[in-house]
């Protein structure tokens, strides 16, 4: 999006500093761990020498390990903005053993606080975020913008064939996206639609699937794919009639929205107060936490395949006229203006 609005961007990764190329795709390790923590050194001598070979006019740090090294980065007196997916106080605890789930939501508050205190502008992607560090942290440069949808027309899943009996979940198994919720609807739904079956499209290690799948869900026909790049992942959502997302967490945006709607595939999720991306007009809602109530709205959407269309349709339209590339641009340009 900046590049194509004429901007010079400069990336620096723990592994890459240069000029910003679409990623490859690659198995990728979410969450908290040791290598992580040691790569932050990595991060910010990259970070140190791409602020000196680009010399940039904003710097902006991309989700939390990026914004632990604001305080150091902020050195070189260049205004920084913050974006996070989402709130540590809410996601590190999702990480763990829930006996650790206090020490560990307080541990991310003074992350989060610490973080908050060595920027200049905090963008999130929700208003809950938004609205969260205004009132706890005591924010007021906190801005919302969500990320910007690329419309291509799609082609929309041909939803009055429910042949496929297939439906998708694009992500990772960590705690903070409730993919248990997804095999229990899915398990429960299956009493009415016994030949349902899941497929996962995922950069996570498959054995960390087959682990929980193995443990608690075998009874399920899942198909799990790593596709090979974003191309790859539109032809493999070709053979479901819906997706699913299962995240309760409103503070954090699930990327797979775009995908979805990127898709046409109609969305059943729970409702996560996730207005104007997940609602009524977008998407079937269930009862948040409520597995029951999830698999009871995907017995319901297989049994109406126009009201599935609707939703696709919908979902696409709204999001290729509200959140288009050069409306994000705008509101990121009225932001850049303040510095």
């Amino acid at each position: 999006m900046f590049k194509g609005a004429g901007y010079s961007v400069s990336v620096a990764t723990p592994d890459y500093i240069g000029d910003y190329i679409p990623a490859k795709s690659r198995i990728r390790t979410s969450g908290p761990s040791l290598s992580k923590v040691l790569q932050l050194r990595k991060l910010l001598s990259n970070s140190y020498e791409a602020i000196e070979r680009s010399k940039p006019d904003i710097i902006i740090t991309h989700n939390f390990d990026a914004g632990l090294l604001s305080k150091y980065i902020k050195k070189a007196s260049i205004p920084i903005i913050y974006i996070p997916h989402g709130l540590l106080e809410m996601e590190l605890k999702t990480y763990f053993p829930s006996s650790l789930s206090a020490i560990l939501s307080s541990l991310g508050k003074s992350l989060d606080s610490f973080i908050l205190k060595n920027i200049d502008r905090v963008i999130t992607l929700t208003d809950p975020a938004a609205e969260y560090i205004s009132d706890t942290h005591d924010v007021s440069y906190v801005s919302v913008i969500p990320p910007p949808f690329e419309s291509e027309e799609p082609d929309p899943v041909d939803s009055t064939n429910p042949e496929r009996n297939s439906i998708l979940y694009s992500g990772n198994p960590d705690g903070y996206q409730n993919i248990g919720a997804a095999f229990e609807a899915v398990m429960i739904a299956r009493n009415e639609l016994p030949d349902l079956k899941l497929l996962i499209s995922t950069h996570s290690s498959l054995n960390r699937w087959y682990k929980i799948i193995n443990q608690h869900f075998n009874k399920i026909d899942i198909t799990i794919y790593t596709p090979k790049n974003f191309q790859d992942s539109l032809l493999f959502a070709r053979n479901a009639d819906l997706a699913l997302i299962t995240r309760i967490d409103p503070y954090g945006f699930p990327m797979k929205i775009h995908y979805y709607v990127k898709c046409g595939l109609p969305i059943v999720a729970f409702d996560c107060a996730w207005a104007g991306f997940v609602d009524e007009q977008t998407a079937l809602l269930a009862k948040p936490q409520d597995s029951k109530s999830l698999a009871e709205k995907l017995i319901q959407a297989y049994r109406n395949p126009k009201m599935r269309n609707e939703l696709a349709r919908n979902a696409y339209k709204k999001f290729a006229q509200d959140y288009n590339s050069d409306y994000i641009l705008s509101e990121f340009e009225k932001i850049f203006a303040e510095f």
